[in-house]
């Protein structure tokens, strides 16, 4: 599935609760709030979205590096075999492994910081 293939939403979601949130103005000021009754102004439900993210990453990093570790021990158990016993099946998902989260490391390097960018959005 290609990034394009996502539909826009028609809301946000609640970063405490995954609930809808519905955008109300309170004094003129954008607030955001979920049927549970989180609320969040726009710097802090960006903030939250940010850690989101990020949180989704490290947890994705951290399937891969078991990834990687499983395949490890299955080729030190295969190589011993007497047959091949998917010794190249298990070489070729341990380096995809590698290589998806040390793009997803490269990806968090570039990740701009979200208070500083909507502070400076706000000022």
């Amino acid at each position: 599935m290609e990034f394009d293939d996502f539909e826009r939403p028609i809301t946000f979601s609640c970063p405490e609760c995954g609930g809808a949130l519905r955008l109300k103005l309170k004094n003129g000021v954008e607030e955001y709030g979920c049927h549970v009754g989180h609320r969040f102004g726009t710097t802090e439900l960006l903030e939250a979205q940010s850690e989101g993210v990020e949180k989704g990453i490290y947890v994705a990093l951290r399937m891969l590096n078991e990834q990687t570790e499983f395949a490890r021990r299955m080729i030190e158990g295969t190589r011993d075999a007497p047959l091949d016993n998917g010794l190249v099946y298990w070489e070729r998902l341990q380096a995809q492994a590698e290589e998806q989260a040390e793009t997803l490391r490269r990806f968090l390097d570039q990740r701009p910081l979200a208070r500083v960018e909507a502070e400076a959005a706000d000022g």
